[in-house]
């Protein structure tokens, strides 16, 4: 009996388009999040805070994604008061149906866990794909225990 080799690199092609690309991006980071989050709190949990996203704030987060990219040619400053502009925001509530009172939430709950700082989202959840091709290595150091 022939025993077949076993693939060390995996490839999982997903197919998406343009808006939906960063919910599932966040989708797939979401079991790293609370160690990107205890990093970002010098090691420490924080206390009475989610460590991880919830559904709809994950939803808001990957339409604010989105309209950065979208805006991704500006100066910072300009793509920050852009993407939380007023109109842009009604898009997000239209999209995610839910009222201007939840979105504020949402908002809110995103700046607990610092991935939002006002109405700048932090450097470590921002991606810009590229030539409509993104992908996400991740590196396992095995110890042989």
């Amino acid at each position: 009996m022939t025993e077949t080799p076993h693939k060390t690199d995996q490839v999982i092609p997903i197919p998406t388009n343009k808006e939906k690309f960063f919910l599932e991006y966040l989708m797939i980071k979401k079991p790293i999040f609370n160690s990107i989050l205890r990093q970002l709190n010098n090691g420490q949990e924080i206390p009475n805070k989610p460590p991880i996203l919830n559904e709809m704030p994950m939803r808001v987060l990957a339409q604010l994604l989105y309209y950065n990219n979208e805006f991704k040619t500006l100066p910072d400053t300009q793509r920050s008061k852009a993407v939380f502009d007023y109109e842009i925001k009604q898009k997000i509530m239209d999209k995610l149906e839910i009222s201007e009172d939840n979105l504020n939430a949402y908002f809110s709950q995103l700046r607990k866990i610092r991935i939002l700082d006002g109405k700048i989202i932090n450097p470590h959840f921002i991606v810009y794909p590229e030539d409509l091709t993104f992908e996400v290595l991740f590196k396992f150091n095995i110890n042989e225990e």
